[in-house]
């Protein structure tokens, strides 16, 4: 997910998260999601396309736009566009009990006229790779951090080894999540990798 909004993000494509099969959430769970991405601005819709809860409000946030939906394999992307939309019928499936992931039902993405919109169906993916990108893309991608770089020693700076770092202290403090600055520097480390590769290209 952190990775999609990231590069969302760069793109200046506004973004929302949507939590489908609520029924089937852990206890706490929506309510942590909630508390890591409300509060830096991402709108978070829980539904279950499976009952219906949750859809209207969806619908009506989708109404007049151009969308699409991403995410992994048997997140529920087709179902959740067939509940939000009564005239499309797109083909879904079931999650694998043996890999625990979705069979990749949709194979192609298509864009569907959807209430004085559009909206698009993608495949499934295990993994987004960030060709590409740079370092300083993958930074100004987390919206968060802008607010606490006013207490960084060095500029610029990488929110990593530094020695007085504003990003590093409020995650320390918990002020930022920790879970999106680990996102950070996982991503941060696979934009290094694949630039030592294409320099030794």
């Amino acid at each position: 997910a952190d990775k999609l909004l990231a590069l969302a993000e760069l793109a200046k494509i506004p973004a929302i998260l949507v939590l489908n099969k609520e029924d089937n959430a852990p206890a706490g769970l929506i309510e942590q999601v909630k508390a890591v991405y409300e509060p830096i601005g991402y709108e978070v819709y829980t539904l279950s396309a499976q009952n219906g809860t949750g859809v209207e409000a969806l619908r009506e946030r989708l109404r007049g736009k151009i969308c699409a939906f991403g995410g992994p394999s048997g997140v529920g992307k087709s179902s959740t566009i067939n509940a939000i939309d009564s005239s499309v019928d797109l083909r879904t499936g079931e999650v694998s009990e043996k890999i625990g992931r979705g069979k990749h039902t949709t194979r192609y993405a298509q864009l569907l006229p959807f209430d004085e919109g559009y909206i698009a169906d993608t495949p499934g993916f295990g993994n987004l790779l960030l060709e590409g990108l740079t370092s300083e893309m993958v930074l100004v991608s987390f919206r968060e951090f802008a607010d606490y770089e006013a207490g960084c020693r060095f500029c610029p700076c990488t929110h990593t080894h530094e020695p007085v770092c504003g990003v590093k202290d409020a995650v320390a403090a918990g002020r930022i999540s920790a879970s999106r600055y680990e996102s950070y520097l996982t991503m941060l480390a696979e934009v290094k990798l694949l630039q030592e590769k294409e320099g030794r290209k």
